[in-house]
């Protein structure tokens, strides 16, 4: 059996930290900016230091309106803390949930009345991004992602990614992603998984309900958004924490992705 890679998709395979600053901007004020430059400077700001304490795409909401909430006291500096959005999450008036819809309901707005503006508020991640299409749309390669299909698909056409369909795993299933890579596992069998991706929290569940017959190597892309709190709790769990240019010179990019980028 062969070796799969799973990578996440924001943060890991493509920069979308601008569309989310101006999705969740619109989102809690509104309007409808189209242009990141569009949104003050002290919201792009605040909001990019504080965005590692966000988890879903419902906190998103949840944070930008907190963003505003400190600008409005006049306390830029400081960025927002899990622990505070919390707090914040706690009192919300409304379900993460509904957060969500009004999140994604926003971005698709902004998907269909300005299409072209959407999609360069995003930038693939290189050299990863031109290794993969190298490797013309190889089955070996999935993405396994908290962002909706559609906007995953509409980019990878857009930035010409050939990741078939079939080989992405998103939010749409309502599904956690460990529970989405155990479905992957059950339905693709290899010989190990490499599982790429940003979020510490992703790569701990996946490492905490993966049965010990399913071989895995669980690579923190320390090149994203979500950066290493707890290190002693990544050991323990053998999951490794790379920059880009340690992960593309690694054993696991020579013996494996190279090879699939190189095979007829």
């Amino acid at each position: 059996m062969k070796t799969l890679f799973l990578f996440d998709f924001d943060g890991v395979l493509i920069d979308s930290a601008a569309e989310i600053v101006l999705s969740s901007h619109n989102a809690v004020t509104g309007l409808f900016c189209t242009a990141y430059d569009d949104v003050p400077e002290s919201y792009r700001n605040l909001f990019l230091a504080s965005k590692g304490s966000s988890r879903s795409a419902g906190e998103m909401i949840v944070l930008g309106q907190a963003v505003l909430d400190r600008i409005g006291e006049g306390e830029l500096e400081r960025p927002i803390t899990r622990s505070e959005l919390e707090v914040d999450i706690s009192l919300a008036e409304a379900d993460l949930n509904d957060f969500k819809e009004l999140f994604f309901a926003t971005r698709e707005k902004l998907v269909t009345h300005a299409p072209e503006a959407w999609a360069a508020l995003h930038h693939p991640i290189e050299p990863l991004w031109s290794l993969i299409q190298r490797m013309q749309g190889s089955k070996d390669v999935f993405l396994l992602t908290h962002k909706n299909s559609i906007s995953v698909k509409r980019l990878i056409d857009h930035y010409r990614l050939p990741i078939a369909p079939e080989n992405i795993y998103s939010s749409d299933t309502g599904k956690a992603k460990h529970e989405n890579f155990l479905d992957l596992a059950s339905t693709h069998p290899a010989s190990c998984y490499v599982v790429v991706d940003d979020a510490p929290n992703n790569l701990i569940e996946i490492a905490d309900h993966t049965p010990q017959d399913v071989q895995t190597r669980l690579i923190h892309a320390n090149w994203g958004y979500g950066k290493l709190a707890e290190l002693k709790e990544f050991h323990s769990r053998g999951i490794e924490s790379l920059e880009l240019d340690e992960f593309l010179s690694h054993d696991l990019c020579h013996n494996h992705l190279r090879k699939i980028e190189l095979s007829p």
